[in-house]
């Protein structure tokens, strides 16, 4: 982080009355509360589209026969990334809480 940046972070954590490290703790937690947000919704319609809850329940179609992998294939990748992106922002946050 560049010097201009902290000390504009540090204005805004004064100016709030607030430790320079609860606001960049709490900072962060939003920051990936929202992104988390975002995962979860591009999940749901990804999963909505197939009728599964998780990669899982994807794998199954394709072992199952119910879809054809060269028709969902990018859908398949995608969700199985957001899923990943969505465990290790769980991680940070944790991480962050304690």
């Amino acid at each position: 982080m560049n010097t201009n940046t902290q000390k504009i972070i540090r204005n805004i954590a004064k100016d709030f009355e607030l430790p320079y490290d609860v606001f960049l703790q709490e900072s962060s937690q939003l920051f990936l509360e929202k992104k988390i947000k975002k995962i979860r919704i591009d999940i749901l319609e990804i999963a909505g589209r197939y009728g599964v809850s998780s990669i899982s329940e994807f794998e199954n179609l394709y072992k199952q026969g119910k879809i054809e992998e060269s028709q969902t294939l990018d859908d398949y990748k995608r969700l199985d990334r957001l899923e990943y992106e969505k465990e290790k922002i769980e991680q940070l946050l944790q991480q962050i809480k304690f």
